[in-house]
C-alpha cells in the first residue's frame, strides 16, 4: 500500500502544472538515529496539495553531502529531477543553509533556479 501511495505522490509531482517545492528537516531521535523527513507542495486540480514524500535514516553522518546524496538517490529511484523543483524550505541549521557547503549550496550548484526559504521548526509547522 505504501508503494502505491508513493507512486501516486510522485505521479502528482511529475504531472503538476507548476514545479514542486520540498520541505526538508533533519532530526535525531531518542536513539541517536538521524533521519531526513521530506514533505512536498505541488499543484493538482488547481489546488495546492501537500504530501509526505519520505522519511529515511541518514546512515553515515548529517553532513550536507550526505543529505544531498539521500535526496538525489530518492529522486533518481523515483524518476524525479531538480529541474522540476521551484523552491525548497528547510530549518535554519547550518547543514541545510551553509553558504559554502550547506545542502542548499550543493543543490544550487546543480539547480541554480531553485529558491530557498528558512523556516524555524518545520515539524511543528506541519501540524498547523
Amino acid at each position: 500500500m505504501s508503494n502505491d501511495i508513493l507512486a501516486q505522490v510522485v505521479t502528482d509531482l511529475i504531472s503538476s502544472p507548476a514545479k514542486f517545492s520540498p520541505q526538508l528537516d533533519e532530526s535525531t531521535d531518542i536513539s541517536s538515529l538521524s533521519q531526513l523527513s521530506v514533505f512536498v507542495h505541488c499543484v493538482k486540480n488547481d489546488m495546492i496539495k501537500e504530501d509526505f514524500l519520505f522519511c529515511r535514516p541518514l546512515p553515515t553522518t548529517t553532513k550536507a553531502a550526505d543529505v544531498k546524496k539521500l535526496v538525489d538517490d530518492f529522486f533518481r529511484d523515483n524518476d524525479l529531477s531538480w529541474d522540476i523543483v521551484s523552491a525548497a524550505c528547510s530549518d535554519g541549521a547550518p547543514v541545510m543553509l551553509g553558504q559554502k557547503s550547506g545542502f542548499s549550496s550543493l543543490v544550487k550548484a546543480n539547480a541554480p533556479h531553485t529558491h530557498w526559504q528558512q523556516k524555524h521548526c518545520l515539524q511543528i509547522s506541519q501540524k498547523y
